[in-house]
């Protein structure tokens, strides 16, 4: 019955009618779900806090605070009851957050990252510079999964540091909400050392559609690596004049890799 109401409560939207399963669970479910928090296995003390967080329970924080403060719990059931925890709403999150049990890798932070709510996401900006670098990180890439330009700003100014970790990600984000940069900014991060920053750099370059840019990525067109050249033809072909920028590498340019691979986008024909 539990399996069954769990799956049931993933199929409704509707506020009142997950508040119905919430409560009919704290009602009837109570004791079963304590049962599998004090059981040796751990999957079955898993399956009960993915319990509590598919119904949304608010009556477990006693359970809950028992585990979290047992010497065996494991990695895996801190992040779940930290997910708990911040749908709920619960004030000491953003500090456990920060002193976690168990040393969390940029991905778990960011499946964390990605519960919280905008109030709780607005205090982990206003504390972004006292983040660890693996918070940090993740704080960067959740702003990207999340789209919200608001935080355009916050990357931009990441731009600037001499970080190329850093320096990539936010260009990353900058991509996923195609938020417009300069054709100067951009100039910098196309001649950058690290082919991975000038990948990032060009995929921004394919919704700016900067003409001004033709010429450093055609220069890119001859790049080492096969993704940067193969993305520079990809934002060439995006201009106004994009076919005829690639009909003229193909004809007249030296280097094989490139006149190759523009006759790979000539051969693909015109995308929007």
């Amino acid at each position: 019955m539990i399996e069954l109401m769990a799956g049931f409560s993933q199929t409704f939207a509707s506020e009142d009618i997950l508040m119905r399963i919430r409560l009919f669970a704290e009602d009837h479910f109570d004791g079963e779900i304590k049962k599998h928090l004090r059981h040796r296995r751990w999957s079955m003390r898993m399956n009960g806090l993915y319990w509590i967080e598919d119904f949304g329970m608010r009556t477990m924080k006693t359970e809950l605070d028992r585990v979290y403060q047992s010497r065996k719990l494991t990695k895996q059931e801190e992040i779940q009851i930290l997910k708990i925890h911040i749908k709920n709403g619960s004030p000491d999150v953003m500090k456990a957050l920060m002193h976690p049990k168990h040393e969390f890798t940029e991905f778990e932070y960011s499946l964390l990252f990605q519960t919280l709510g905008n109030t709780d996401f607005e205090g982990l900006m206003e504390v972004a510079g006292e983040l660890p670098d693996v918070m940090h990180h993740s704080l960067i890439d959740s702003i990207g999964l999340r789209r919200n330009t608001r935080y355009a700003g916050f990357l931009e100014d990441k731009l600037g540091l001499a970080s190329s970790e850093i320096r990539i990600r936010a260009l990353k984000a900058i991509v996923a909400m195609e938020h417009y940069l300069p054709g100067d900014i951009l100039a910098d991060h196309l001649k950058a050392e690290s082919w991975q920053e000038r990948l990032m750099a060009i995929k921004v370059c394919e919704y700016v559609r900067n003409p001004e840019l033709t010429g450093l990525l055609s220069s890119l067109m001859r790049d080492a690596s096969f993704y940067v050249r193969s993305q520079a033809a990809q934002a060439i072909m995006r201009l106004e004049r994009g076919q005829q920028v690639l009909r003229e590498i193909a004809i007249s340019e030296e280097d094989l890799y490139a006149r190759d691979m523009a006759e790979q986008w000539l051969e693909r024909g015109r995308i929007t």
